[in-house]
């Protein structure tokens, strides 16, 4: 059974206003490696491949790729669960307002 709240929260509009300031999740990434504490031989090099990314590190740095990757994808993550807090915090905040409203 749903409620006047869920139905509100289901017929919110679908564009979120500007001044709507939701709560993010909490913001816990592994940290993103620093190309230029490399040696000078290896800096160029990943520089390269942290923008394109289309060729293989070299061994003796793989490990940097590796941290490069799982700072990229815990961001990601991050990003997609921060679009869905805000998509959500939206719709219960218009419900309850709705119900504020017609309560007066």
């Amino acid at each position: 059974m749903s409620t006047r709240r869920d139905y509100f929260a289901a017929h919110a509009p679908a564009e979120i206003p500007s001044w709507f300031a939701h709560e993010q999740p909490k913001r816990d990434l592994p940290p993103m490696p620093d190309y230029r504490k490399l040696d000078p031989a290896h800096q160029d090099i990943a520089l390269d491949w942290q923008r394109d990314g289309c060729f293989d590190l070299p061994e003796e740095i793989a490990w940097f790729g590796k941290e490069v990757e799982a700072h990229r994808e815990a961001k990601a993550d991050w990003d997609d669960a921060n679009y869905a807090a805000r998509f959500f915090q939206w719709r219960w905040y218009y419900a309850d307002m709705m119900i504020v409203v017609g309560a007066a």
